[in-house]
């Protein structure tokens, strides 16, 4: 039997038994380190090439085939978060079937001046919308795992994160019907300055009614709409992602400034913002308008389209 086949046909049933394993809730083992191990699949594979044995070409194959499967559907479930413990947060955690659904009421602070908001939230379904009359609220549901929920304040700062953790097991595969899910209300007295990772997500940011400083997004794989609206003087948005849809909303009497590497874009519809450069496009009243909006991107193959309105 050639090694190719050895190596494909190793790798293939490593995984199946891993998948199947999983399936029946057989295997429960902190994955994190185990995906650490892919280079030795690398380096068995490239000492296949200096043998001549056939028989020791087949087990290096095999090896390299076991070893690679492995660390692939590990590192796939990996996604371990560095969540601390220390809550401020009065929420509400409970139970429903196999999904855990937590409320979030932050109460206002009015001695701050500096608010900063972090959700990181992985895969999933993602928005910001309804004004609230605390400082925050929302809910979160999930099937994966448990949000935590961090406060900290200084004298003049009150920074809020909000992040999916999971435990690094195998368990999903036990699962079905899963969610991933947070719906956040924020206040519209401060000045906030917001930064949301996802990764695979469909993300849904209405911030029309908010005064928004400066907005940071990295995402994966996602479908991004996100409404800016004109509560701040200035407002700043960067944004870094894979291959995304994304579709912005910004109001027309704020000045829009737009810089934007075109070569990772797969199409572009810029309605209302004329070419500067090859990586700059700003709509005709920037100069004039007293309230402006930048927007920076460092994407890969994406679509991006701006609507004014």
């Amino acid at each position: 039997m050639k090694s190719k086949s050895i190596f494909w046909g190793a790798f293939l049933l490593s995984s199946g038994i891993i998948l199947l394993l999983g399936n029946y809730g057989l295997v429960n083992i902190y994955w994190e380190n185990v995906w650490k191990l892919w280079p030795i699949a690398l380096i068995l594979i490239g000492a296949r090439a200096f043998v001549k044995d056939p028989t020791l070409k087949g087990v290096l194959s095999a090896l390299g085939g076991i070893l690679l499967g492995v660390s692939l559907f590990s590192g796939i479930f990996t996604g371990v978060h560095a969540i601390k413990d220390t809550c401020n947060f009065n929420w509400d955690n409970h139970i429903s079937g196999k999904h855990t659904v937590q409320q979030i009421n932050e109460p206002f602070d009015s001695t701050a001046k500096v608010f900063n908001f972090t959700l990181d939230a992985g895969a999933g379904n993602f928005s910001i919308g309804d004004t609230s009359a605390q400082l925050l609220d929302g809910e979160t549901e999930s099937s994966i795992g448990q949000y935590s929920y961090e406060t900290e304040k200084t004298d003049s700062t009150r920074s809020i994160t909000v992040s999916m953790q999971d435990n690094g097991h195998f368990h999903w595969f036990g699962q079905k019907n899963l969610s991933n899910r947070a719906a956040i209300h924020l206040s519209t007295i401060p000045l906030w300055n917001i930064d949301a990772e996802f990764g695979a997500a469909a993300v849904q940011f209405d911030l029309s009614k908010y005064r928004i400083g400066t907005l940071s997004m990295s995402v994966g794989a996602a479908a991004v709409k996100v409404k800016l609206g004109d509560k701040a003087d200035s407002t700043h948005l960067d944004f870094d992602g894979g291959a995304s849809s994304i579709e912005l909303d910004v109001p027309t009497n704020s000045g829009c400034r737009i810089t934007v590497d075109e070569s990772g874009l797969n199409g572009t519809d810029l309605v209302g913002f004329e070419k500067i450069d090859d990586n700059t496009y700003q709509t005709s009243n920037y100069t004039s308008a007293t309230k402006k909006i930048t927007m920076d991107f460092d994407i890969g193959v994406s679509k991006l389209k701006v609507n004014r309105y």
